[in-house]
């Protein structure tokens, strides 16, 4: 379930235009940080997930093409399978070792594309952080790629979890300094390393959310 996304390029410009257009009808959208975006090579690029506005505002954020994981579930029908793909999308099994996704997100790495994940694996309703799954640490150490901690401001009230039309907000996407896999493989056994990789990636993007305005609420228990 694959196509050449680097053939779509087009594809992705045209669609990222539109969507541009359309989303600035809710209200603007400003980037923070671009010094610490990498415009070539292999980049981990990891956000807070609070709406499903959160992908199309990082790639409306930055004009290099990049490519997404997305839960299996969007892919069961045609129309939004083909689209998914075209846009660089690639499905994953959520709740399991989905070792097919694992190999070509790795593979992407390799080729020196930017990939944008999710490290808390599913959107938080009340804004909290949740705690970096330990696939973000797995695909840093065999890609080699750096990891840009990301902050996501302002998407929760265009498109909030539960509401069913959009409102209007200005967004922010912040990206912080890149952080490597192989300074915390130093001193640590792997799994540790992982472990330590991940809580620093969490608190880097927490740091951006307060540093630019969006206190981050304790999180509560389910």
């Amino acid at each position: 379930m694959q196509v050449n996304a680097a053939k779509w390029g087009w594809f992705y410009r045209s669609c990222r235009e539109i969507l541009r257009a359309f989303l600035r009808l809710f209200g603007s959208l400003e980037t923070r940080g671009l010094e610490n975006f990498p415009v070539t090579g292999s980049a981990i690029i990891a956000c807070n997930h609070v709406s499903y506005l959160d992908p199309p505002t990082v790639a409306c954020a930055v004009k290099r093409r990049m490519r997404y994981m997305a839960k299996i579930e969007l892919f069961k029908y045609r129309m939004t399978t083909w689209f998914l793909l075209r846009w660089g999308v690639f499905p994953v099994k959520r709740g399991e070792v989905d070792l097919d996704s694992i190999r070509l997100a790795i593979d992407i790495l390799k080729h020196g594309e930017a990939f944008v994940l999710f490290p808390e694996g599913t959107r938080s309703r009340d804004g909290s952080l949740g705690s970096a799954g330990a696939g973000i640490g797995m695909l840093a150490k065999r890609s080699g790629a750096l990891v840009v901690p990301t902050a996501l401001i302002g998407t929760e009230k265009v498109l909030a979890p539960d509401a069913k039309h959009f409102s209007r907000a200005k967004r922010i996407v912040v990206f912080g300094k890149p952080l490597s896999y192989k300074d915390f493989a130093k001193d640590l056994p792997d799994h540790e390393a992982r472990i330590k990789f991940g809580e620093a990636i969490m608190e880097e993007i927490r740091q951006l959310l307060e540093a630019n305005g969006r206190p981050v609420p304790a999180k509560t228990e389910a």
